[in-house]
């Protein structure tokens, strides 16, 4: 009798624990439920505020980077006094030799400039500094205007080259490049 009576109670308590087990389980399923439900709101909520910025974007700031017209068409003796003046500031870019090619990888794309006298070729057109080449491939930036000596700023932005001519071009290398050519 004492056996039985031990199974009646170990049996009792076995049913009572998958119970409970049972009520859990149902309980942590529910609310995983809940949590997906919750999750794919808090998605969709996401991707409209990442669209509204997206569209508030369009209306206040200005774009970042600008492809910029060709340079514009000067007199050649105007593009004789930029070329000239680029080379007198610049010591990597004076020390490039007429004939030199500048190689460089642009967005999968290669850019060859030819050094020419007096001009630089890119693309079959003729540009009077390396700096116009420059801007013509990668931009701009627009920024906003400087301010004035009392304090204000002027409206607008004004436009930035995206890249210097020196370092897109990695001119510090081809210059010593030259010179270990020559000596």
């Amino acid at each position: 009798m004492a056996i039985f009576s031990s199974i009646l109670v170990f049996g009792t308590i076995c049913v009572s624990i998958l119970t409970i087990y049972l009520v859990c389980r149902h309980k942590i399923c529910k609310q995983l439920l809940q949590i997906r439900e919750l999750e794919s709101e808090i998605n969709m909520l996401l991707s409209e505020i990442r669209q509204h910025r997206l569209n508030l974007g369009k209306d206040r700031a200005p774009p970042q980077h600008k492809k910029v017209q060709a340079p514009k068409k000067w007199s050649s003796t105007f593009d004789d006094a930029r070329w000239e003046r680029e080379r007198n500031r610049n010591s990597n870019i004076a020390s490039l030799n007429v004939g030199t090619i500048l190689r460089r990888k642009w967005k999968g794309k290669l850019i060859e400039v030819e050094v020419a006298d007096g001009y630089y070729l890119y693309g079959g057109k003729r540009y009077p500094t390396l700096y116009a080449v420059v801007v013509d491939i990668a931009g701009v930036r627009l920024c906003p205007k400087q301010k004035r000596k009392d304090g204000t700023r002027p409206p607008g932005y004004r436009q930035v080259p995206a890249w210097s001519a020196t370092r897109f071009f990695k001119l510090n290398e081809v210059v010593k490049m030259q010179k270990g050519m020559l000596t």
